[in-house]
């Protein structure tokens, strides 16, 4: 993309900057990069702001996001320290997941619970008929197994379905970032046979209550969904 100046020569925009995502990617690596260990204290802001080529406000932005995460500690008036830190690279949101200790996967697994139920009793006022014919084309190929995918892809392709069903994009954006996180414990925790089967009967129940506009129906079916993800995200957890 070009702009113009006020003398009318042609010059390129200048590129968006980096988010507190990006930026909490990239401050993993440079720790990782400088041998950082557990316990260490990490440089002041400033300087990881040059060190990153950022402001002072994303980084902060992102050692918050990294402290609900587990891996730094802020110690007001005493600095950051790094609480955990991955063997290699981390460029993924979904690889950060598995830097999360269990307590912290409870955490998101309960904030997704009440923040999906929300969403399906969204989809159930606000549904479309192409919306529908989207939940009953993912289910129709799950059901008769046409889809030899991972019950967590099953997982996340439907859900994304209901987000969309509920045109609700803030929530949609919150609820794929934990998403993403929890993956790599999800893919551990469903994976059977017989996780495929109750994740069926649970998807159906909710679709069914979406199709026919009963939000609180379609609110306590996936309570009662996220509830059975949260028991093997803790039962994982301590296997």
């Amino acid at each position: 993309m070009t702009t113009r100046s006020s003398g009318g020569t042609a010059r390129a925009a200048a590129p968006a900057p980096p988010d507190s995502a990006e930026v909490a990617r990239r401050l993993i690596s440079l720790l990782l990069q400088h041998g950082y260990r557990q316990g260490d204290r990490l440089p002041a802001e400033r300087q990881l702001g040059h060190d990153l080529g950022v402001g002072r406000s994303v980084v902060r932005e992102a050692l918050r996001s990294l402290s609900l995460l587990g891996i730094v500690d802020l110690r007001p008036g005493a600095g950051t320290y790094l609480s955990q830190v991955a063997d290699e690279p981390v460029p993924k949101v979904s690889e950060l997941g598995r830097l999360l200790s269990p307590r912290r996967v409870a955490d998101l697994a309960t904030v997704s619970l009440h923040l999906e139920a929300v969403m399906a009793g969204f989809a159930a006022e606000r549904r479309s008929a192409d919306a529908i014919a989207d939940l009953d084309r993912l289910q129709a190929d799950l059901v008769a197994g046409r889809r030899p995918v991972a019950v967590t892809d099953v997982e996340r392709t439907f859900h994304a379905a209901v987000w969309e069903a509920a045109s609700n994009h803030v929530l949609a954006e919150i609820l794929a970032s934990i998403r993403a996180l929890l993956d790599a414990s999800l893919s551990g925790a469903i994976e059977t046979a017989t996780d495929q089967h109750w994740v069926v009967q649970d998807h159906t129940t909710i679709l069914e209550a979406i199709r026919y506009r009963e939000s609180e129906a379609a609110h306590a079916a996936m309570v009662g969904h996220m509830t059975r993800v949260a028991q093997r995200l803790t039962a994982a957890g301590k296997g």
